[in-house]
């Protein structure tokens, strides 16, 4: 699927929408394993697999971006949105997340 990170023309930020699209697929545990990549697998590689950690490894945010960065994310001082995105991001009800994913 194609997940649009950047600013849109009508000034929404797709990042909420984007979590959601891959949450739901990995939620499913038949969807297992998954794959994430993008273009040059570092942005929106990153973020998702930040988010996942906070998901479902239970991470705290600092944690889960400490790593991101550490791992190549490059541009995440500058990058205001994902900086933001991220560092208020809030995990899921325990409930809503898929039977056998940690934490």
């Amino acid at each position: 699927a194609s997940l649009p990170w950047r600013r849109q023309a009508d000034g929404s930020v797709p990042a909420a929408h984007n979590v959601e699209k891959i949450l739901e697929r990995c939620d499913r545990p038949e969807s297992w394993p998954v794959w994430i990549h993008c273009f040059s697998g570092e942005h929106r590689t990153g973020i998702a697999c930040c988010v996942l950690r906070m998901e479902y490894d239970g991470w705290p945010n600092r944690r889960a971006i400490d790593e991101m960065v550490r791992l190549g994310y490059r541009l995440y001082d500058r990058d205001t949105e994902v900086r933001e995105f991220l560092e208020g991001y809030e995990r899921r009800e325990l409930g809503t997340r898929a039977r056998g994913a940690s934490k």
